[in-house]
């Protein structure tokens, strides 16, 4: 949902250093997609109230709640977005998940991994566990992302010509026209291994890669194409070498970098697949991992 539309860009905070980060990334993106900022605490009130005085947990609560509000008037959000809406949920991606719905978010922005002061799990880290059943794209901000964030230029799409890259690239090109951002596509050829069977016809072990090399180039060209005839200033790259490692070194030159996933889980869990997962994790830039599911 970019343009003329407008959402809201839903953004799990606590006070900490991650949470700065996150803050930072969904200012970002809100002014990309046009859309109004929704910070959210989830505290877990059920689980410590045996634990603590409610006179004690509500003063915790109101600590933390004071240390985001500072975040955001360091950041100079709006008045309006620095309305923090506190829910109380048993878990971050539980709370985060049902706001997300009820506000029918664009995108949920989150930080690193890291345990918040009442000793829970917040956004971060495994991000097909934490916001399972994501109803839209979620973003993990880097660490740091607060100190060095710059005006963004470049938007990544890793593509391979599946549904799910489709699906990143579909919300990768909106983003990029609606912004004026160059856009970047990134295919990765990850060469067989020695072990491989080779095909029924028997052909040479670099027989079989260069055909599997060529038909990933044909693709990207093809998606290439497409996303210039849009308008767009649009390159594309073929990576060689582990998807992982090649796509989070060409991270270090975009400001944000869009994968696909496979969909839901039979449990609702985001599948990111090993790519993904430690994309997630290493990338240089700020990831957006965009279910198929996610309407886009």
């Amino acid at each position: 949902m970019t343009g003329a539309d407008t959402g809201t860009v839903i953004v799990g905070v606590d006070g900490s250093d991650q949470s700065a980060d996150a803050l930072a990334l969904a200012v970002t993106l809100a002014g990309l997609l046009d859309a109004h900022l929704s910070p959210v605490f989830v505290h877990p009130y059920g689980p410590f109230s045996g634990t603590l005085s409610e006179s004690k947990y509500e003063e915790l609560v109101t600590e933390l709640a004071d240390s985001v509000h500072a975040q955001m008037r360091a950041l100079s959000l709006p008045v309006a977005d620095r309305r923090l809406r506190i829910v109380t949920a048993r878990s971050a991606s539980a709370g985060l998940q049902r706001t997300a719905e009820s506000e029918r978010a664009v995108v949920i922005v989150v930080g690193g991994s890291h345990r918040s002061r009442l000793g829970r799990v917040l956004p971060g880290g495994t991000a097909e566990r934490l916001l399972a059943g994501a109803p839209c794209p979620v973003a993990i901000a880097p660490s740091g992302y607060a100190r060095d964030r710059q005006p963004p230029i470049f938007v990544g799409s890793a593509y391979d010509g599946s549904a799910e890259a489709q699906a990143a690239l579909s919300w990768a090109t909106d983003l990029a026209r609606s912004a004026d951002l160059r856009l970047r596509l990134l295919s990765v050829h990850e060469r067989l291994p020695p072990v491989t069977v080779q095909a029924a016809a028997e052909l040479p072990l670099a027989a079989v890669d260069d055909t599997l090399r060529d038909e990933l180039r044909r693709r990207l060209s093809e998606a290439e194409a497409t996303a210039r005839e849009g308008g767009l200033e649009v390159t594309g790259a073929l990576l060689e070498g582990d998807p992982a490692h090649a796509l989070a070194d060409a991270s270090v030159h975009l400001d944000l970098l869009v994968l696909g996933s496979r969909g839901y889980g039979p449990v609702g869990a985001v599948l990111l697949g090993s790519v993904s997962s430690a994309l997630v994790r290493t990338a240089r830039c700020a990831v957006v991992v965009v279910p198929r599911s996610a309407g886009v």
